[in-house]
């Protein structure tokens, strides 16, 4: 019997499957958990400072998050942004002292 060599030497190999993860029954078991996600929210209070909740919606105002937007260092739509908000003089460069930045 001889040793085959070359390219159809490789075929004849069986190349095992790749081992099933666990993932997929994680996220079926996560999408079926109905408790809620808490995130730090936050409305304004009489005296214009931040009141800190879990709640999304307190005394009919609905809070705003508290936490920062995603940032991303390749963003491409920064330019139309800054272009827009110096259209409508939103920039904090153009705000006034008594004008309140949005």
């Amino acid at each position: 019997m001889t040793k085959r060599s070359g390219p159809s030497a490789s075929a004849s190999k069986k190349i095992p499957p790749a081992p099933a993860t666990t993932t997929p029954a994680i996220l079926i078991a996560n999408s079926q958990d109905n408790t809620a996600k808490m995130h730090l929210m936050y409305t304004l209070g009489p005296d214009g400072k931040r009141v800190y909740t879990l709640k999304k919606v307190v005394d009919g105002k609905v809070s705003k998050s508290a936490h920062p937007a995603r940032f991303s260092p390749d963003d491409k739509y920064s330019r139309h942004r800054v272009t827009l908000k110096k259209r409508y003089g939103l920039l904090l460069t153009q705000q006034t002292e008594d004008t309140p930045a949005v």
